[in-house]
């Protein structure tokens, strides 16, 4: 029957009371933590770029971002949420649909997320089950399939709970890259997710949609290597500020990104060329590796670094959820169909 009630597979149902009631009170924590955070960075750097402004408004989870995704989905556009920054997001582009991670850093939505897995699964995993299952996460909430590259066992089972909900598109990556085959078999999982793409979004990629959409993720590379460049030497932004902005293309619409990072690396530019470091020439550098770390719960690290006594500054990171996600750009040789998507294909093999 159509009103007939779909039961779970792997989610335990919550009472509608008791969901109320996390939803509304993570919500609230959360939208107090990233105000928390945001303004404990204004106060590290009192002299803070004012192009951090839009990235400051763009980082409230439940703001502008969410509203204008609700306005596009009326438009009868798709959004497709995906979970790992092995995604072909230029395919997702070229499809004229929306991308965007729906991977969460919500300490307390881990704790939910323990009603399905141990507390051994990482807690990245942990995280986006509770939020599913409470449905706090717009970008979650407002995608209509997802894309999982089976990177590791915890993604793997994060893709089958979250079928419980959405369509799942799974993308297998060869664990070993540095081998003919691999790249092989990558570049099938590549034509398939075309061809799943085309068939949900009803939208054609073709050679011209798709060249633009690799010319506009090449764009903000550009861009996010000049803000790289900046931080060298003496540094002209804090860690955090720079870790917001790279994160912040995550969710924010890539053209807009791309322009408004542009023109805080021209603020920047200035800085440095008036020589206004944001720390003394001694203080320690500091460079981020490990678990990824997801806006606004996970920000604890960061905070310590550069908020310690005496302080340090985060220079670089190594993170899924930072730096890795627009270092290398889509190399293409010669802009046929074939050679767009082998050039898409190696990118996010090496990724």
């Amino acid at each position: 029957m159509k009103n007939e009630k779909v039961e779970k597979k792997y989610t335990p149902e919550i009472p509608a009371k008791e969901l109320e009631e996390l939803k509304s009170t993570i919500k609230a924590s959360s939208e107090k933590i990233m105000a928390e955070n945001i303004e404990r960075m204004k106060k590290t750097d009192p002299n803070r770029p004012q192009a951090m402004k839009y990235f400051d408004e763009i980082a409230d989870l439940f703001g502008q971002r969410q509203r204008e995704l609700e306005a596009e989905k009326g438009k009868g556009k798709k959004i497709i949420g995906y979970m790992c920054l092995f995604a072909p997001t230029e395919l997702i582009l070229a499809a004229d649909a929306i991308p965007v991670r729906v991977n969460s850093g919500w300490y307390d939505t881990s704790k939910i997320g323990d009603r399905v897995v141990p507390v051994e699964v990482c807690p990245v995993i942990r995280s986006t089950i509770g939020a599913k299952m409470i449905g706090l996460s717009p970008f979650l909430e407002q995608s209509d399939a997802l894309i999982s590259v089976l990177t590791c066992d915890g993604m793997t089972k994060l893709g089958e709970i979250l079928s419980d909900y959405k369509p799942i598109w799974e993308m297998n990556i060869p664990r070993v890259k540095d081998a003919a085959h691999s790249l092989r078999f990558w570049d099938d999982e590549i034509i398939n997710m075309k061809k799943q793409l085309e068939q949900f979004t009803g939208n054609k990629i073709t050679r011209k949609s798709l060249k633009a959409a690799i010319e506009q993720s090449q764009k903000a590379t550009r861009v996010f290597r000049r803000l790289q460049d900046l931080r060298k030497g003496n540094p002209v932004i804090m860690g955090r500020d720079a870790m917001l902005v790279n994160q912040a293309y995550l969710w924010d619409d890539k053209e807009r990104w791309t322009e408004k990072a542009s023109a805080l690396c021209e603020e920047l530019q200035k800085r440095a060329e008036r020589k206004d470091w944001v720390c003394p020439p001694d203080t320690p550098r500091v460079l981020v590796t490990g678990t990824p770390m997801f806006w606004p719960d996970s920000w604890k690290v960061p905070n310590l670094v550069e908020e310690a006594d005496p302080k340090g500054i985060i220079v670089a990171d190594e993170l899924c959820s930072g730096e890795r996600i627009l270092n290398d750009p889509v190399g293409v040789d010669e802009w046929t169909m074939d050679d767009m998507l082998n050039a898409i294909g190696e990118r996010y093999l090496m990724a």
